[in-house]
């Protein structure tokens, strides 16, 4: 599905504005909805001085509601939890190192995960990675090599969806503004990325593949929710996964 480099082009950022307009212009429904809010959550909505009904998370809570099975600190700091799924990080996330790139006809040093000695790895002239003897055993380390690239992949691509999301929510507490900022700038940084990583791209993990598609799942809302990652690599039988965002 399109991510839209322009968010104002997303739902949520229309039915915010709709949302606004009424607290503005319409004194019984600004009424219903403050009303609404005090009654569903005291705090922060019925404390005295609290001015903000017109903020992203209010708005979150006033149309879709909060999920009585959540935790409270998961309803306090996550935005639309029950529409979204919440629970993004709010530190940055892991992302894993980088591993050796699978240059090819060459071999590769790879020290697998608790392991102490390394393993050397062989890279085909084509790009593949050789994860079988020639007895047609497989190599465990090889293996654990190309999880080791996915998992760069999967947290990099994870992490880019991630910074799409918050900065839609930073879009909407501004809400309307005449420029994308660091919205179109997440867009375009997930779609640069990605198109590294096909064949022919700049990533040192490009040659490593016959093809890979990354499938967001985008509400109408435009957040991203989950995302499916399928990586063709050059060695038959090895092909996909899927995480979810968060």
């Amino acid at each position: 599905m399109e991510i839209h480099i322009n968010p104002a082009n997303a739902a949520l950022s229309k039915d915010i504005s709709n949302y606004r307009h009424a607290l503005k212009t319409n004194p019984a429904a600004r009424v219903e909805i403050e009303e609404k809010l005090k009654k569903q959550r005291p705090n922060p909505y019925a404390t005295v001085g609290f001015d903000k009904f017109d903020g992203v998370e209010a708005y979150g809570d006033f149309a879709f509601g909060e999920d009585p099975h959540a935790e409270k600190t998961q309803r306090r700091n996550n935005i639309l939890l029950p529409r979204l799924g919440g629970l993004l990080d709010r530190d940055v996330p892991f992302a894993p190192p980088a591993p050796p790139a699978p240059t090819p006809n060459t071999t590769i040093s790879w020290l697998a995960d608790g392991g102490k000695n390394p393993t050397e790895i062989e890279i085909s002239d084509s790009g593949a990675i050789i994860h079988t003897t020639e007895n047609g055993a497989e190599i465990p380390e090889a293996h654990e090599y190309m999880e080791g690239i996915f998992d760069y992949i999967l947290y990099n691509i994870r992490n880019r969806l991630e910074v799409i999301n918050l900065a839609l929510v930073g879009y909407n507490e501004v809400y309307p503004t005449t420029t994308t900022g660091a919205y179109g700038e997440a867009v375009l940084a997930f779609e640069s990325f990605t198109a590294s990583l096909q064949p022919g791209g700049n990533s040192y993990y490009a040659g490593a593949f016959n093809g890979i598609g990354i499938f967001p799942v985008v509400t109408n809302e435009g957040y991203i929710v989950s995302v499916r990652i399928e990586l063709h690599w050059k060695n038959p039988y090895h092909s996909s996964s899927t995480i979810r965002v968060p």
